[in-house]
């Protein structure tokens, strides 16, 4: 960038779509979590209804 081999614009470009490479990325691993604790849920649910039958 200092040498001006690189456009600041394109520069900025890729700054820009690392940081939103990053949210998604984020975004997916708590969707995962969310999903596995939801599922623990679940389970723990269909075993209380099962133990008081």
């Amino acid at each position: 960038l200092e040498a001006g081999d690189l456009d600041e614009d394109v520069y900025q470009n890729y700054m820009r779509l690392e940081r939103e490479q990053a949210h998604y990325a984020a975004t997916v691993h708590e969707r995962r979590e969310r999903e596995k604790s939801m599922g623990k849920l679940y389970k723990s649910i269909i075993q209380q209804k099962q133990q008081n039958r």
